[in-house]
């Protein structure tokens, strides 16, 4: 096992590069996924705040008990300010930001609401274009919306104006479902997205770790000494593929590992098969490495190739963005890429597709098949740069002594 003895030593001097991936990958998925039941109440919480911190000032030139509850309505979402109706004072407070919006009703507020009119009753002032502008206005055409809808269905304007603050303050219990309604309990959403995005650190850890040691490997001079000794060639092939295989489960186990302690335990059902479909691109990835580095002698075209292949395939496969916002340009070019049956079957075990096992094994079935097809185009790589060297050394002039 001289070989593989070496492999592992030329292997030391990178795995400082696959732990850079494995470490910012883990501190980047690991919190996601924490986080990712949270997110609702996380993002309500969010939207609170930020309500909270818009200042409007309002003058209300009807007086009604109709614009008194459009009043109200925003008082109960906005932090209000007076000021005094003076058009110098408006315009300093909306230029120094002391307040975001001055918001006028408007005489015959209520007598037009009444009619359902609801263009031109209200005049609203405000010095830029923002965010908490948009959710401003999000929110009073909500109101009128609502008021206009009450008034439509027979309410008076006082009325329908209090059933649509009413509604409107009402907390919505917001709870993210499956479309299929087959979310399992053993393979849930937030924890689907650790292994949806395994794809692009595995590949990218496993060609940039393990292809510029199977360049070494290559090199001429090793594979001349190879030759040359009583080693037979194909020793020397299964020996650095042991070595390879060897780093791409390490890397694997690592990630399946981190996400069983994520999941709380041993994994449960359909949870197995994401980490069966993990372990089958995991081959994929470095049935590619290894083809890469039969062909490729320059570790800076390495580095661009690794980057091109882990960052152009998750983009387009659908682990960054999701396959249903993908065009059926781009999808079209994704099937011809292991990264978009991962995917497929990533999806059918969160519930975004119908639980159907003869598809999920249809899918690693294909990307199975890339690994296969990899490691055959490596054969017929690696046995004519073998036919090669023979044919050099067979042609190259004897040394004599003159």
């Amino acid at each position: 096992m001289q070989i593989f003895k070496v492999f592992m030593k030329v292997l030391k001097k990178r795995i400082r590069y696959a732990m850079l991936y494995v470490g910012i990958f883990l501190g980047i998925a690991v919190p996601m996924a924490l986080n990712a039941s949270n997110s609702g109440s996380t993002k309500e919480m969010f939207i609170k705040e930020s309500r909270s911190n818009i200042a409007i000032c309002i003058f209300d030139e009807d007086s009604t008990p109709e614009s008194r509850e459009f009043a109200d309505y925003l008082a109960g979402k906005y932090t209000i300010k007076e000021l005094k109706n003076d058009e110098e004072v408006i315009m300093d407070s909306l230029f120094y930001m002391t307040v975001d919006r001055v918001i006028s009703i408007n005489k015959g507020f209520a007598d037009r609401l009444a009619k359902g009119e609801t263009e031109g009753i209200i005049d609203s002032r405000h010095m830029h274009e923002s965010s908490n502008s948009m959710l401003l206005e999000q929110d009073i055409n909500s109101y009128f919306s609502s008021v206009s809808a009450y008034v439509a269905g027979g309410e008076d304007a006082l009325n329908a104006s209090e059933k649509a603050k009413e509604a409107l303050a009402a907390e919505a219990d917001v709870k993210v479902i499956s479309f299929t309604g087959e979310e399992n309990e053993d393979y849930p959403r937030n924890f689907a997205s650790y292994y949806r995005y395994m794809p692009y650190v595995l590949i990218a850890a496993v060609i940039g770790t393990l292809c510029p040691v199977l360049m070494a490997m290559n090199r001429k001079e090793i594979r001349f000494r190879t030759n040359c000794s009583s080693l037979d060639s194909s020793s020397y092939t299964k020996q650095v593929l042991l070595g390879s295989a060897v780093f791409v489960i390490g890397v694997w186990l690592v990630f399946v590992i981190a996400g069983m302690i994520l999941y709380g335990g041993v994994y449960k059902g359909r949870a197995w098969f994401a980490v069966l479909n993990s372990f089958i691109y995991a081959m994929v990835s470095g049935s590619i490495t290894v083809f890469l580095s039969a062909f490729v002698s320059n570790i800076d075209i390495v580095n661009f190739i690794n980057q091109a292949i882990s960052l152009g395939t998750s983009f387009m496969c659908g682990v960054f963005v999701e396959q249903e916002l993908l065009g059926a340009g781009v999808l079209s070019v994704a099937r011809f890429m292991p990264a978009f049956w991962y995917i497929k079957a990533n999806m059918i075990l969160d519930g975004t597709e119908a639980f159907d096992s003869a598809k999920l094994m249809q899918y690693m079935l294909i990307e199975a098949a890339f690994a296969v097809v990899m490691a055959l185009l490596t054969i017929v790589v690696s046995k004519a740069r073998y036919n090669s060297t023979a044919l050099q050394k067979r042609t190259s002039p004897a040394v004599t002594n003159g």
